[in-house]
């Protein structure tokens, strides 16, 4: 009777060590993502993978040059569940442009049966921006887009279901999500520099 007891508590405490043990292991593979031209960076739970251009968002956008667009898997869903992309423009974007370009293509991104419950204006890392919060059915959802003159950046987040790892990992990816304004601007003014006479 002794032994069952001993097993069975042996048992508990080993899953109790391997749970603790893959929670370290998660909480430690965070890390630390720069796009090429280090325009963009974003702390990820995993790698991210490269978007096709046909893929990615910047259609959407006049002037649309290039983009670093990528993915992130949080789960084990079949579809990725983040997408963030830096977009070149070859003209700097107003504000206002920028507003009624994003607000009304938010209306179909993701499937346009969502139900918004927060739109809004925002500044990120001093830059102007607008972001959403959406639920499409019972999967929940969230947008931020940023203007950068010639540089859009945005993050979008959809789920197939809501689990509360992935919440707090979403979070974190949100508030971690900054262009580098100075880095932009500055490669811009030296362009501008170089292409003068």
């Amino acid at each position: 009777m002794l032994s069952a007891v001993m097993r069975t508590f042996v048992a508990t405490l080993s899953v109790v060590v391997v749970c603790f043990c893959q929670t370290a292991v998660q909480a430690q593979s965070w890390q630390h993502f720069s796009t090429p031209d280090d325009s963009l960076s974003i702390e990820l739970p995993a790698a991210p993978n490269v978007l096709k251009k046909n893929d990615s968002l910047d259609l959407i956008f006049k002037h649309s040059k290039s983009a670093y667009s990528y993915t992130v898997n949080l789960g084990s869903e079949s579809e990725p569940e983040i997408l963030f992309s830096v977009l070149r423009l070859s003209k700097v974007m107003s504000n206002r442009d920028f507003d009624r370009t994003v607000n009304s293509n938010m209306l179909w991104i993701g499937g346009d049966d969502k139900h918004f419950s927060r739109k809004a204006d925002v500044i990120v890392n001093g830059l102007h921006g607008r972001e959403f919060v959406f639920e499409k059915g019972d999967m929940p959802g969230h947008a931020l887009f940023i203007n950068g003159g010639t540089h859009i950046y945005y993050l979008i987040f959809q789920s197939e279901t809501e689990r509360p790892e992935s919440s707090e990992a979403v979070v974190r990816i949100f508030n971690s999500f900054r262009p580098n304004k100075a880095k932009s601007n500055l490669r811009n003014v030296n362009k501008r520099l170089a292409d003068s006479p």
